[in-house]
């Protein structure tokens, strides 16, 4: 398998696919900053729920465990959908689940998180499941990207505090989704990600950089 997916096998990318790859690593950054703002919210959310227990989730920890795993990750067997810092999908129903128990049914929050991890570990070790579970595969993916987008968007609409900043983050992802399937000059350099960003970077500076400029004048 490492002779087939692995750098030291296939061999080095090029100077050229690393840079038309530096757009998506801006927008896979965006997002993994995305997941720990996320998590943050949800932890919130369920210390509110549950004063009788404070969940401590250290971010800093956080950065270095998934530093290292992809790394490794990367090296030997990169597969980009398990290089994020969280399981947002996950995260959520571990939260709602901990936020609806009473202290007599589930008493921490790391018992819920913990069962779902071991019980997905141990599941995914055994054949038989794997086979049962393998055709709904695709509705697993769309439910947690239904989940996190929800979550994300819920989430940037909040954060925004202009009707600007908001419409800015509409188009930036209308125009991501549209690069999808329009293919501008053939290039990887013109790739959704990239086009995003432009357009997110072209409409702050025309409108929202302008206008912060002009506000200060008067």
């Amino acid at each position: 398998m490492i002779d087939e997916v692995s750098v030291f096998g296939v061999g080095w990318p090029s100077a050229t696919l690393i840079g038309a790859g530096v757009a998506v690593a801006i927008v896979a950054y965006i997002i993994a900053f995305g997941d720990i703002i996320v998590l943050k919210a949800l932890i919130k959310q369920a210390d509110e729920a549950r004063p009788d227990e404070k969940v401590i989730v250290h971010i800093g920890r956080n950065h270095i465990i998934t530093g290292w795993r992809n790394l490794f990750q990367g090296l030997f067997l990169p597969y980009l959908p398990l290089l994020g810092p969280q399981w947002t999908g996950g995260q959520a129903l571990v939260v709602q689940r901990y936020m609806h128990a009473t202290p007599e049914q589930e008493y921490t929050y790391w018992g819920g998180a913990t069962s779902m991890f071991w019980g997905m570990s141990i599941a995914l070790l055994i054949n038989p499941i794997v086979q049962i579970m393998l055709p709904a595969k695709n509705i697993g993916f769309g439910l947690t990207l239904l989940i996190q987008g929800y979550l994300c968007s819920y989430l940037a609409m909040e954060m925004c505090e202009t009707n600007v900043q908001r419409a800015i983050a509409g188009i930036m992802a209308g125009a991501l989704i549209m690069a999808n399937y329009v293919k501008l000059w053939g290039s990887p350099f013109f790739s959704a990600p990239a086009m995003g960003l432009v357009v997110g970077i072209i409409l702050y500076l025309s409108l929202e950089y302008e206008g912060k400029g002009k506000a200060k004048k008067k």
